[in-house]
């Protein structure tokens, strides 16, 4: 019988305005998944994918521009919370400027 050939996860580049997606929910230079997009749609599925593949590097980021800050995508896809839970859940908005928004 032939074996199946599985598809070894590619960890893509993410670029600055996915992280910053990522971390907020909001996409704020129209550059990274989709400005408020609706639940289940296509990019909905590159975002988990994006988390996926760069959690750690996503974590950093977020931790560095919004210290206190929960990531968007973790309450999101780790924990299965609905957008609009997910979204009041990040402890937004920080307390400190906030240096990573600029394009």
């Amino acid at each position: 019988m032939p074996r199946k050939m599985r598809n070894a996860k590619v960890r893509h580049e993410i670029t600055r305005g996915q992280m910053s997606h990522l971390c907020t929910g909001y996409d704020f230079f129209f550059n990274a998944f989709g400005q408020n997009i609706d639940e289940g749609s296509k990019d909905e599925e590159a975002m988990r994918e994006a988390w996926e593949s760069n959690r750690q590097q996503i974590e950093q980021f977020c931790q560095h521009c919004w210290p206190g800050s929960v990531p968007y995508a973790r309450l999101r896809f780790d924990e299965g919370l609905p957008r609009a839970e997910a979204l009041e859940g990040r402890n937004w908005p920080p307390t400190k400027e906030q240096p990573c928004l600029e394009n």
